[in-house]
């Protein structure tokens, strides 16, 4: 089984916009351009471990949940459902549902 770069850039994206970042924070905080964040986010970039991990720090969540869809095992699994529906919603939208 492979990494599906599409699901692991929408969960970062999911992540950073819970986290309330902006793609030029994250990648200040990762130290890589935000077009390189941006790529990510889109699956259409490999992602080194090492920045992988960074993200995952940055983010302050486990490289499990990045991974979740990639991995036979582990801890936690959110629906790609449920970031698609988080994609398509405005902040107000997305604090609701955290907030429910």
């Amino acid at each position: 089984m492979s990494i599906n770069l599409e699901n692991l850039g929408k969960r970062i994206q999911l992540y950073r916009l819970q986290k309330k970042l902006s793609q030029t924070r994250l990648s200040k905080l990762v130290f890589v351009n935000h077009e390189h964040i941006s790529r990510i986010e889109n699956g259409k970039k490999v992602v080194s471990l090492d920045l992988l991990v960074s993200i995952a720090n940055a983010l302050e969540v486990s490289a499990d949940d990045l991974l979740v869809d990639s991995l036979l095992y582990g801890s936690q699994h959110i629906p790609t459902e449920a970031i698609e529906i988080f994609q398509n919603c405005n902040s107000g939208e997305a604090q609701f549902l955290l907030d429910f």
